[in-house]
């Protein structure tokens, strides 16, 4: 189960999970806060400042849901707490918050 919270155009991704929270998260799920950018140029630029100063992407850069309506370019950092932090540009705007009706979220290869 998951809800995805709007914070002023920004998401907060919550999803519920049965185990203690005392072993380090090892994927993206269940916790992540995520950042949406409103221009691919920006989230292109964050992208490549992170590769220059050769930080280490938790998941690398990549296009999820390619020519579909959640279609977003994507990638992940952990802080040094251990949060993962999804940076993001969707393709469609109205997918960050307004297609519902679709039940799809995140890869499954992830969890």
């Amino acid at each position: 189960m998951a809800a995805i919270l709007d914070l002023g155009g920004h998401q907060l991704v919550l999803q519920q999970h049965h185990e203690d929270g005392s072993k380090e998260q090892m994927g993206i799920y269940p916790r992540h806060f995520g950042l949406v950018f409103d221009a691919l140029v920006s989230w292109e630029c964050l992208r490549d400042r992170i590769m220059t100063l050769k930080e280490p992407f938790r998941v690398e850069p990549k296009c999820r849901y390619a020519g579909e309506a959640l279609e977003h370019w994507t990638f992940f950092l952990q802080d040094p707490s251990g949060n993962w932090l999804e940076f993001k540009h969707y393709s469609n705007a109205e997918a960050v918050l307004g297609c519902r009706q679709l039940g799809e979220v995140g890869d499954r290869d992830l969890r």
